[in-house]
């Protein structure tokens, strides 16, 4: 059923005597005959071409300016596949579900994980920060059993905020937030670290 102005003052006229239940039935009735007509096509909505896709034909909408990211008029499987991944969320956004990090002595902090358990085995042990894989990624670090101190050095440890040269944390529960700029680690949150 194709949808015009004739049809629709047709409809309004089958429903104008009939009670509400009725009223719903006929409604119902016109707007499955009105998708029928739009999936196989014979209203000019949808067909299929010889590959299975479905092909937007003209009359209802104009294919090119409708669906120009798929190609001309078509959804095929790649261009589906290709937005899916896309915009596809990988692990490292979904760092808030993954099990913190443990880390004892001087090492490399995972970006993977949101938090990093730190213990210190020694004085000033050398602590190394990734950069993070999208800008407004955050990452913290507690400093959980203090047996010396760890530090994250600018440059050579992390790409920290220009004035910030190191991070150091000496006292057990020091920690400290940081979030990545896309190009940067800034401090959003410290408790007891030593920021020089």
């Amino acid at each position: 059923m194709a949808t015009t102005k004739a049809t629709i003052k047709d409809l309004a006229r089958q429903i104008q005597n009939k009670s509400a239940r009725a009223r719903i039935k006929v409604l119902l009735d016109a707007l499955c005959d009105a998708y029928d007509a739009m999936v196989v096509g014979s209203a000019g909505f949808l067909t299929a071409d010889t590959a299975g896709r479905a092909v937007m034909a003209t009359g209802y909408f104009i294919a090119a300016t409708v669906l120009d990211k798929f190609g001309v008029g078509s959804i095929d499987a790649t261009a589906a596949t290709s937005i899916i991944a896309a915009n596809a969320i990988d692990e490292s956004k979904l760092a808030r579900r993954v099990a913190a990090q443990a880390l004892s002595g001087a090492g490399a902090i995972n970006t993977t994980a949101i938090t990093t358990l730190f213990t210190s085995t020694d004085a000033a042990q050398a602590l190394t920060l990734a950069d993070g894989s999208f800008a407004g990624q955050r990452k913290r670090i507690i400093h959980i059993a203090d047996g010396g101190s760890g530090v994250i050095t600018q440059t050579t440890g992390a790409k920290l905020t220009a004035s910030i040269t190191t991070i150091t944390f000496t006292n057990i529960w020091d920690w400290v937030e940081l979030e990545w700029s896309g190009s940067l680690w800034n401090v959003v949150g410290r408790y007891g670290v030593t920021i020089a």
